[in-house]
């Protein structure tokens, strides 16, 4: 038992004597070990960081991917159907999302992989697609704050992704980002009413529904996007006057920003401004009242705030300052549906006539105003006519001009574009101008070609006059002696191509007459008085097209073809 015992411990003891042997033997290989651990350890560190950088630039790559693709799915879905470019909302949106597509996809091709640089090429075709783009996007814009002021649209209803009530799209539907971006078009267009208006509603979008970017986006980007709202607004209500409330947003920016110097520096300046100035300053907090978090609701009404210019006389009427959205006799006849005029309107119809070998059954006019006369004729050309006209203007539209003293120029007052097409070599032209020169008994020799316009988006032209003659003898007799000379627009036949879904009418401001666009009628007037002047009670506006695409043909006979007695005995009227 006891040898069992000390055997035992023996065995221990030599056990622990071969180990500490072996220790000192390895004893040098096991420190030059432990060197070598410690270096793979800070090498291993050091791979480990690369990995995680790598793994979350694979994630960035990865979600930046999703972005793109979520962003252009939905849009390429829905710009294949003809209501989506018939809507302004739904092309200011399209046009935003693609401008975001842009620089995500300018992000991918960052990463260096070959068949994504050269499929993103493909795309986008580079450089001139994104500044088209980026064109594109700010007119829309410009377009959809015209219609909004002008026709009084509704801000819910524009943002549920619609002109027209009660209708929404999903899809379409504007988020934080698309009010931003119409608020800055807007801010720097120095429309800061309007400004404010849609970028405190991407502020709502932004802060109170928590919404994200657009096909998401990084917390940062969307901090980044509030301070930007607050830092647009309040310069904008500084502009308005509003001091007081362009301090408050300013505040609001520093109590989530401190450190912002810009922020600080904006913030002393209003003070002192609201220290000096005289204004009523409570103004503000009843058009503005602030929230708890210091975001408040903007009233609607502030639309009109910026909005000091009224037009009230057309005969001294600046081209270059007039602003449709600003004319209220314009703008009010604009939205009539029906027409205005006080006289009632009376319908006949021309008896059917053969004219150089064609046959023109019985056609219904109307008469829309009585002095000065102003009728309309219904079915004037067939649908295949229409058609055509159209397809023969589309490859010759340009940006349509108007004539200054200085000469012919584009111009904001005429937002449209123009071809010239007829001749002798059209016989379908040539056909529906015989067919004009029957039914109104009036000549067309020496008059311009067929006109036609086309208005997009927003497209109006403001209130002008056909003839260029003085409309009374007032002024240089050697120049109204000149004007008599030549043979001027003695009338204006005006043909719409097409029904407009909304917007788009013809209005007379001094006559209170709307006449509302109906496919393939035509309206037409005298432009010339029995005494050789100008009869201005014909001024007339084109209405801002708010839903689809209008199309017009105009004609105007010449003042010698339609000199002698006897003609447009049966519809006219004229004013001696």
């Amino acid at each position: 038992m006891d040898l069992t015992g000390r055997g035992a411990r023996l065995l221990q003891f030599i056990t622990l004597l071969t180990t500490i042997l072996s220790f000192r033997t390895l004893s040098c290989e096991y420190y030059t070990s432990v060197d070598e651990l410690a270096r793979w350890s800070q090498e291993t560190r050091k791979f480990i960081d690369k990995l995680d950088e790598l793994v979350q630039s694979q994630e960035t790559r990865l979600l930046e991917m999703r972005r793109a693709r979520d962003l252009l799915k939905p849009i390429e879905h829905e710009v294949s159907r003809p209501r989506t470019l018939m809507d302004p909302v739904h092309i200011f949106v399209t046009l935003n999302r693609l401008r975001t597509a842009m620089i995500v996809v300018d992000h991918l091709e960052s990463y260096d992989m070959e068949t994504l640089s050269n499929d993103c090429d493909e795309f986008h075709g580079g450089d001139q697609f994104k500044v088209r783009i980026e064109e594109d996007l700010r007119g829309s814009g410009v377009a959809l704050l015209r219609l909004q002021a002008f026709y009084g649209l509704s801000l819910s209803h524009l943002i549920g992704g619609n002109v027209v009530p009660n209708e929404s799209s999903r899809t379409f539907r504007m988020n934080a980002e698309d009010c931003y971006q119409l608020g800055r078009i807007a801010y720097q267009d120095e429309q800061y009413g309007p400004a404010i208006v849609w970028l405190h509603a991407a502020l709502e979008l932004k802060v109170h529904a928590n919404e994200a970017l657009t096909g998401g986006g990084s917390e940062h980007e969307g901090n980044h996007l509030i301070d930007d709202i607050l830092d647009h607004m309040a310069f904008a209500a500084y502009k308005l006057g509003l001091l007081e409330y362009s301090a408050k947003l300013t505040r609001t920016w520093l109590e989530r920003d401190p450190n912002n110097e810009r922020a600080r520096e904006n913030l002393d300046y209003y003070l002192d401004e609201l220290s000096a100035s005289e204004l009523n300053e409570s103004l503000s907090s009843r058009i503005f009242p602030m929230s708890s978090a210091g975001i408040g609701a903007v009233q609607e009404r502030l639309l009109t705030l910026s909005t000091e210019r009224y037009f009230q006389n057309y005969k001294n009427l600046s081209l270059e300052k007039y602003l449709v959205e600003d004319d209220e006799v314009v703008r009010w006849l604009c939205r009539q549906s029906e027409p205005t005029a006080n006289t009632p309107n009376k319908c006949q119809t021309r008896t059917a006539t053969f004219v150089r070998g064609y046959f023109y059954p019985g056609i219904r006019i109307e008469t829309l105003n009585e002095d000065p006369k102003i009728v309309r004729i219904y079915d004037i050309i067939t649908p295949k006519e229409a058609q055509h006209l159209q397809q023969q203007s589309r490859p010759r539209l340009q940006r349509s001009t108007i004539m200054l003293s200085s000469g012919e120029r584009t111009s904001d007052f005429r937002i449209a574009k123009t071809a010239w097409v007829g001749g002798e070599s059209d016989p379908i032209i040539e056909r529906i101008e015989n067919r004009l020169a029957s039914i109104l008994d009036i000549g067309l020799e020496q008059s311009e070609l067929l006109q036609v316009v086309n208005y997009g988006l927003g497209g109006f032209y403001g209130p002008h006059l056909d003839s260029a003659r003085a409309s009374n003898a007032s002024g240089d007799d050697s120049v109204l002696v000149n004007q008599l000379k030549r043979s001027d627009r003695y009338a204006t036949i005006l043909i719409y191509l097409n029904n407009v879904d909304a917007g788009g009418s013809t209005v007379f401001p001094l006559l209170n007459l709307t006449a509302t666009p109906i496919e393939r009628s035509a309206i037409v007037w005298l432009n010339i008085l029995d005494n050789g002047f100008t009869d201005e009670r014909t001024l007339h506006t084109g209405c801002p097209v708010s839903l689809g695409s209008k199309w017009v043909a105009v004609k105007w006979p010449r003042e010698q073809a339609n000199s002698f007695a006897g003609r447009n005995q049966w519809w006219r009227q004229r004013r001696r």
